[in-house]
């Protein structure tokens, strides 16, 4: 059973997205759609892309298991979706009310 199933949930959201923006975009790079932009640079922005995707995977798993690491990953990437005007900053929101000590769940052991 999963703990903080939203946030667990938010986070599987996030890892689709990431991926889906990656390989979206070496699509449209090898569909020259963007051309005005070097293998390098997307190559960057492919391993943020998969960075990101990697820690809210990492998080997931930690909320899930009700952990403080998962907490704090959770609480850095709420930060972070933040930035996102203007769904991110909702998203975050959201992420951030699922983060505080009355909503947060711990195991019973």
């Amino acid at each position: 059973m999963h703990l903080n199933k939203t946030l667990f949930y938010i986070h599987r959201f996030f890892i689709f997205f990431y991926i889906a923006l990656f390989v979206v975009m070496f699509a449209a790079y090898f569909l020259h759609r963007l051309t005005h932009y070097s293998m390098t640079t997307l190559g960057l922005v492919g391993v943020i892309y998969i960075g990101l995707a990697f820690l809210h995977f990492k998080a997931s798993q930690g909320v899930a298991l009700g952990t403080q690491k998962g907490r704090i990953l959770s609480l850095l990437l709420s930060f972070i979706t933040l930035l996102g005007f203007p769904l991110g900053t909702i998203i975050g929101v959201i992420m951030l009310f699922f983060l505080t000590p009355k909503r947060w769940q711990t195991p019973l052991i």
